[in-house]
């Protein structure tokens, strides 16, 4: 009977490491696929938002004015942008999108904008990865001048909000852009909560929940714990095995000993 419990518990804590890892994958595939991802991070009476997209929809789905990143044929030209920065167009790609904290306004500044080569995307699964996507020039001029269509950009923006709290609810501007796949990542003062997707047409609004009742680590733990105990169980049942063989090939050669001839 022992036996039987301990692999009906081996059975659940493998099925729930398997469940969680399905999770794990689900947001990595999620995030490959989104066509805007974001993140939000709320510390120090401030909320901090980035987003990683195909450069192209900084203007097809922020507004951004085309000829504020592309020269006349088309192609970007990187030296200006060092020199001048990029903070202020990040202060007009902004602009066209509303933004409430529980219902209340807020005003997100821009704190930089970055176009980096498909082949040379960055990481951007938390805020440290997301201020290093908007902050650093990774990359030398390319020989040939990339389009848009051949680079991914990263934007940053703050607003001083005082309580962190709350949900979030950003509003596209209306650009005649396709519905779009939004994966949004909330962090709170280092606590992240669970990823999720949400669908945004046109125009449209999406929220960012500030739920953090479960935050991600907690997945993690209960990853490590369902395979742990797995693990554990499995070893068990495996002495047990070993020790059961072990009296059974004694068996007969102890009784051929002792039994009368």
């Amino acid at each position: 009977m022992g036996i039987c419990v301990a692999m009906s518990v081996v059975s659940v804590a493998l099925r729930v490491a398997v469940r969680l890892m399905v999770v794990v994958g689900a947001f990595s595939s999620a995030a490959a696929a989104a066509d805007l991802d974001v993140i939000v991070n709320r510390h120090d009476g401030t909320i901090e938002l980035f987003v990683s997209t195909p450069a192209e929809n900084f203007v097809s789905v922020f507004g951004l004015p085309a000829e504020r990143l592309v020269e006349p044929d088309g192609t970007v030209d990187f030296a200006p942008l060092r020199a001048n920065g990029t903070f202020e167009m990040a202060d007009e790609m902004i602009a066209t999108t509303s933004a409430t904290l529980d219902g209340t306004p807020m005003v997100f500044e821009g704190l930089s904008l970055m176009l980096h080569p498909l082949d040379e995307k960055q990481p951007f699964g938390t805020p440290f990865e997301a201020f290093l996507a908007i902050a650093v020039c990774t990359f030398n001029d390319p020989a040939t001048r990339l389009t848009l269509q051949q680079l991914h950009g990263y934007a940053g923006f703050i607003a001083d909000v005082g309580d962190i709290d709350g949900m979030v609810r950003l509003r596209l501007p209306r650009t005649g852009h396709d519905e779009l796949r939004v994966l949004v990542r909330d962090f709170r003062s280092g606590a992240a909560a669970l990823p999720y997707e949400v669908r945004v047409g046109d125009g449209k609004a999406f929220e960012i929940r500030g739920d953090f009742s479960t935050p991600l680590s907690w997945l993690w733990v209960l990853l490590l714990l369902s395979g742990a105990l797995g693990a554990g169980v499995a070893l068990r049942l495996r002495r047990i095995g070993s020790t059961g063989a072990s009296a059974v090939r004694r068996g007969p050669v102890s009784g051929a000993t002792t039994a009368p001839r």
